[in-house]
């Protein structure tokens, strides 16, 4: 069978929205001013996908997001770098994932709203596109909790 990508990857597709050159670090009840501001592609998934990409490599991605703004931008860069999108699932109850990166100083907090990542399931990979892959590549396995029961599953059918 030919192999239409030299990496599949399954993983998480979220926005980092990064704050930066803050007054001081926050606290409960106050407000704090952020003198920069970044709103990127984020999810270690899909800079993996995006870098493996830029190397030349034909990168499929499997994952989930909302159909909205953030969505957009999501798709938009992976796009840009020439992952394959067509087996992103994009549902419009959902929500796309966000990490609100605060940098102070030497350095960060985040706090991050899985979205739609958490909703992938065993039944949301299409399967038939394994043997036309020649490697799987699974990561940010702690922030999808639907897929958490089905990793054998997936590595079996690897």
């Amino acid at each position: 069978m030919e192999k239409r990508y030299d990496v599949l990857v399954i993983g998480e597709l979220n926005v980092d929205l990064i704050l930066n050159r803050i007054e001081s670090f926050p606290e409960m009840g106050k407000e704090k001013i952020a003198r920069d501001m970044s709103l990127l592609m984020g999810s270690s998934s899909a800079i993996f996908a995006c870098n493996l990409a830029t190397l030349g490599n034909r990168v499929g991605f499997i994952g989930k997001i909302g159909r909205d703004s953030f969505g957009e931008v999501v798709l938009r860069n992976l796009e840009l770098k020439k992952v394959d999108c067509s087996l992103i699932i994009q549902g419009g109850e959902m929500k796309t994932g966000a990490t609100i990166v605060l940098n102070y100083d030497q350095d960060r907090a985040m706090v991050t709203y899985p979205g739609a990542m958490e909703n992938l399931t065993g039944e949301d990979i299409p399967f038939r596109e394994f043997p036309r892959a020649r490697h799987l590549h699974l990561s940010s396995y702690f922030l999808q909790k639907g897929i958490k029961n089905d990793v054998k599953q997936i590595f079996m059918k690897a």
